[in-house]
């Protein structure tokens, strides 16, 4: 049998029961066990070559538009002349070499420097077979694949054999320490092994019978396939915290390159200035603590309806739950702080908070914030360890049996909110404003109650908007109609008049772009007496002097 008698047939590959990928297979006609026929062929650069122009046929003759997948040998991937023909015959396709484990890989460096020829052309190289020999491991440190296919022999007793089943799940989590991103799984015959499989790993890559057998290239259809694009390859390098961990472990000058790991951990976990405590920390973080009961701790916090995000001294996320990751719309983990003010500038009152918890004498803290016309609890806690500082904050959306009322038109707080007597001491010696509207009547009379409640909804929108954060503890208050109390978490009075300056500046602009006529007179007043209402009334007399003012400038 030769290779005049070969043709190639295609076995897809799913995730989530849509077709990624199909896998390029040799068969040779009169040919029982191709495997065998593959691994004893005396020239497998040969073989490969005529592999890739059968493959190169199909996808021309057929106008493929679904990723291909070719099995190639080590001694293909380093021949020079295979990589110019399979770069020249393959580009413009989304093609993978597989590395199948049939031969013996000499020259890794050689090997590595074929993956990068091949990634310049956007052809990906894969592990195949892969577990069966868990001598091949070492290859994953050094090569960057774009996907790990584990061995159908691994697969097969998963779903009869407990043992196996853990075997699975095991080479699966090593793989993700290594950084693999896409696992695919091989030989998969029943619903049961996808079910098991899905229990340790839910973006499963699935391959094999249950889904597919090998069809002739007439037969395949990608009509209705839905191509899910793989994710970057990860890799061990040089900025990996275990890699660094295992180089200090061996080496002689084990500060410097505890130094680099401070570099690296971010999240304050693992370094310790004293490398032995640096090892110590690792062996638990790492090791010993990953158990059952702290994984459904984590589930538990992780399905919680509260929102619950931990940040280190530094303002970085070590952790945000799934009601937060909704709420904000991405996960805030591993992010630079000051990025993250740039996409949320309210983040930076959080960031403000947990730095005066940190600083005081304190372990916890709690404040009421309104967002989006809801109230909510925010409790902080402190906590140190390893000589570092965290902060785990739990907001909890207030039920309406506890919360403030809140104005069914502006969203602000109503009157009532000045009852409590929590809020009278927390606005104790801080900064009150008494705040009325100029020319709204005008507006009312003029254009209608709905046109004005619109100007309203405008005014309060902005004047929020330009307060030194939505998420402060600023309180914004309709006192009734066309007044407003603004309650102020600082003191500094001077600061306060010439912030509500800016905001009167900004509010007047944006409404004669609109050609109207809208802006307020204020009045602020320290509040150092018990009563609120007195200081309220105090700011509303200089309100009034104010807006008397304006008027009589507005005369002339």
């Amino acid at each position: 049998m030769n290779l005049e008698h070969a043709h190639i047939v295609y076995q897809s590959k799913f995730k989530a029961q849509e077709i990624t990928a199909v896998e390029a297979l040799l068969r040779i006609d009169g040919c029982l066990d191709i495997q065998d026929y593959v691994k004893n062929y005396r020239n497998p650069v040969e073989l490969d070559s005529r592999v890739i122009e059968l493959v190169q046929q199909d996808l021309v003759s057929q106008q493929l538009v679904i990723p291909v997948a070719i099995n190639v040998s080590y001694h293909s991937l380093i021949n020079d002349e295979f990589q110019q023909q399979a770069i020249d015959m393959l580009s413009g396709y989304e093609v993978t070499l597989e590395l199948t484990e049939h031969f013996d890989i000499e020259d890794i460096a050689a090997l590595q420097a074929s993956i990068e020829a091949f990634r310049a052309h956007n052809i990906s190289i894969s592990l195949d077979n892969f577990g069966y020999d868990l001598s091949k491991a070492h290859l994953l440190e050094h090569l960057k694949f774009s996907e790990v296919k584990i061995d159908k022999r691994i697969v097969d007793g998963i779903d009869s054999d407990f043992c196996s089943y853990k075997h699975l799940a095991f080479i699966a989590n090593k793989l993700r320490q290594f950084g693999v991103c896409n696992v695919v799984y091989k030989g998969v015959e029943r619903q049961t092994q996808i079910d098991l499989i899905a229990l340790f790993d839910p973006n499963a890559f699935i391959q094999g019978y249950y889904y597919s057998h090998p069809i002739p290239i007439a037969q395949l259809s990608d009509s209705n396939a839905s191509i899910a694009r793989e994710k970057a390859p990860l890799c061990i390098g040089e900025e990996n915290i275990e890699k660094l961990v295992y180089d200090m472990a061996l080496s002689q000058d084990k500060g410097s390159i505890n130094d680099k790991i401070q570099q690296v951990d971010s999240i304050g976990t693992i370094y310790h200035e004293d490398y032995r405590q640096t090892l110590a920390n690792f062996s638990d973080v790492y090791y010993r603590k990953n158990d059952i009961s702290i994984n459904s701790i984590l589930k538990i916090i992780d399905s919680s309806s509260n929102l619950v995000v931990i940040r280190n001294a530094s303002g970085r996320v070590i952790y945000d739950n799934q009601a937060h990751q909704d709420l904000m719309g991405m996960s805030l983990v591993g992010l630079n702080p000051e990025d993250i003010t740039q996409i949320f500038p309210d983040y930076e009152r959080c960031l403000i908070d947990d730095k005066e918890l940190i600083s005081s004498t304190q372990f916890f803290s709690i404040k009421r914030e309104c967002f989006d016309k809801e109230n909510y609890k925010v409790i902080r806690q402190k906590l140190r360890q390893n000589d570092q500082c965290f902060v785990i904050v739990s907001i909890y959306k207030e039920e309406h049996g506890g919360s403030y009322s809140t104005d069914t038109l502006t969203g602000c707080m109503l009157r009532d909110y000045l009852t409590r007597s929590d809020i009278k001491m927390k606005f104790r010696d801080k900064v009150v404003a008494f705040i009325d509207l100029n020319g709204f009547k005008f507006i009312n009379d003029s254009k209608g109650h709905e046109f004005g409640d619109d100007c309203l909804v405008e005014f309060v929108n902005i004047f929020k908007l330009n307060l030194r954060y939505t998420h402060s503890n600023d309180v914004l208050i309709r006192y009734g109609g066309d007044e407003f109390v603004v309650l102020f978490d600082s003191s500094d009075a001077e600061a306060i008049n010439n912030k509500l300056e800016n905001i009167n500046a900004k509010i007047s602009r944006y409404f004669e772009q609109k050609e109207l006529k809208l802006s307020f007179s204020f009045g602020t007043v320290l509040n150092d007496i018990d009563d609120i209402k007195g200081s309220i009334k105090i700011a509303d007399d200089v309100m009034y002097e104010n807006k008397k003012q304006f008027y009589n400038k507005s005369s002339q």
